[in-house]
């Protein structure tokens, strides 16, 4: 029987988008979520909520430009939020857009809780937006690998700077001068990190992202010449708490297939179900 994973509560507020101002039209643009729970553990963030697609039915050719304004706004908002702005505080120095107000959101993963946040507060925001990469999110990988990744870091360093600097440490390639960001290094020991969904929003950006974080390991060893330890480490999380027969189903799958890709990569494979057990994958690399 898998034990039930505690509630994770976030105070989130909608910001709202008037494109026309004489014709007093707005929509839920973004959402700003700002976790308030120990259990949470994770950054806060904000996400556009319009998908591209929607985007193009209601504004055509202009759809990219609007997108694009909307990621800024997102990115500028999530930096705000990250050096420790109350929501309530948040400035917007763009035109058009306004901060609605501040509720609570509760659920029992991260990707729950925006769900619900979403539907909430908006009839044409979708949660599956939020599992597309805005620019932020392709910086800094996907909401639940960085989550994961910040809960890992806290866990092995326990207060030890030389311990914390090992993490997000940029390679540079010598011939192709390529600079390469590895979750993980120490000694000889390369480590990335990726995450299993638990929804099938998550599933292809999921999938992806640790897609790419393998070729960046097969590009970093070579640079080694062949000395290297390759990992990457999964967080599978949500092979401990699926939320029906399907989410099970969804996350094996994706085990399976990482695990065959990491094995083309030349890399190891390796899992952890909880930030403990990460440092501890951690700790056996000596």
């Amino acid at each position: 029987m898998h034990n039930t994973p505690p509630i994770i509560k976030a105070r989130y507020a909608p910001v709202y988008w008037e494109p026309m101002p004489s014709v007093s039209e707005r929509f839920v643009s973004i959402v700003v979520v700002q976790p308030v729970s120990a259990v949470a553990e994770t950054p806060p963030t904000a996400r556009v909520v319009l998908s591209m697609d929607r985007l193009r039915v209601m504004f055509g050719r202009s759809a990219k430009h609007v997108y694009g304004i909307m990621n800024e706004t997102a990115d500028l908002l999530t930096h705000l939020l990250e050096i420790g702005t109350p929501i309530e505080k948040l400035e917007i120095p763009f035109t058009g857009f306004a901060l609605g107000d501040v509720r609570m959101a509760r659920g029992r993963t991260i990707e729950q809780m925006l769900d619900g946040a979403v539907r909430s507060i908006s009839s044409l925001g979708a949660a599956d937006a939020l599992y597309q990469p805005t620019s932020l999110s392709i910086r800094r990988q996907s909401q639940a690998t960085a989550s994961f990744l910040q809960r890992v870091r806290r866990e092995f360093s326990d207060g030890d700077q030389a311990r914390r600097e090992r993490f997000r440490r940029t390679l540079r390639t010598r011939e192709s001068g390529v600079a390469i960001t590895v979750d993980y290094s120490f000694k000889a020991w390369l480590v990335q990190i990726a995450s299993l969904p638990h929804t099938k929003q998550q599933d292809t950006l999921l999938k992806r992202e640790a897609e790419s974080k393998l070729f960046q390991l097969q590009a970093v060893q070579e640079e080694f010449e062949g000395n290297a330890h390759s990992v990457l480490l999964i967080n599978a999380s949500a092979l401990d708490h699926p939320a029906n027969s399907e989410a099970q189903d969804l996350a094996q799958d994706a085990f399976e297939h990482l695990s065959k890709c990491a094995s083309f990569a030349g890399a190891r494979m390796m899992q952890a179900r909880s930030a403990r057990e990460g440092a501890h994958v951690l700790e056996a690399m000596h």
